[in-house]
């Protein structure tokens, strides 16, 4: 009888070092936020066999199963695999997102419980702050939109603007009328773009003309 009990016991202890590597797995997976718990329940006292970033629950090796564990235990007709995701929440706040999968032997009877608890507390944080700001933005009024874009020097963005000015008028710059030319260089002087440097020279050579023709342009619109 001892060594039939002995052998159950020896069984149980291959079934669950096959699921230690399972554990480091998990953990170096999703990081320092999840823990990874493999508990023995034949000893519920100390039932935890291999855990990883314990500094979650604060446990270690040969900390007790849960309550919940124990309820399970307790439920002789428990047939799941997975307990399925549910939170808990801690005594200083944190929040914990988690599951279990619940391993069993040939005779279906629960031999071990590999426990995974992901403190989303961080997560819930980011997702408040995210929520906030959609919230005021679909609330609040929007009373102009503007057009930026993002270029990594000077002579980009400066080409950007003309050729968009350009193109607004549907014609190339070459078959372009003064008054049409100079709607454009109006455009650009409302749009700021003269305050750069090296703007007049550029301008001028997108339009085919002199820089002092731009000059004259400036002065009109002025």
């Amino acid at each position: 009888m001892k060594r039939h009990a002995s052998q159950k016991i020896h069984r149980t202890h291959e079934i669950l070092r096959s699921y230690e590597p399972i554990v480091d797995c998990i953990a170096d997976l999703f990081g320092p936020n999840c823990e990874v718990v493999l508990n023995d329940p034949y000893d519920p006292s100390h039932s935890v066999v291999k855990i990883r970033n314990g500094h979650i629950t604060g446990r270690r090796v040969n900390s007790p199963l849960t309550d919940l564990g124990m309820e399970i235990l307790q439920r002789k007709n428990f047939r799941q695999m997975t307990l399925g995701n549910y939170f808990t929440h801690l005594p200083d706040g944190r929040t914990l997102k988690s599951n279990a999968v619940l391993i069993y032997n040939e005779n279906r009877k629960i031999v071990g419980m590999l426990c995974i608890n992901f403190d989303v507390t961080p997560l819930m944080a980011v997702d408040q702050t995210l929520r906030n700001l959609y919230t005021d933005a679909k609330h609040q009024k929007v009373t102009k939109h503007y057009t930026e874009h993002y270029q990594k020097d000077i002579p980009t963005l400066i080409g950007r603007m003309i050729d968009e000015a350009v193109n607004g008028h549907g014609k190339k710059s070459q078959a372009m009328s003064k008054k049409e030319r100079l709607r454009v260089v109006n455009e650009l002087y409302r749009r700021g773009l003269f305050n750069a440097r090296g703007a007049v020279r550029l301008v001028a050579q997108a339009l085919g003309v002199s820089n002092i023709s731009i000059y004259k342009y400036l002065d009109e619109i002025r």
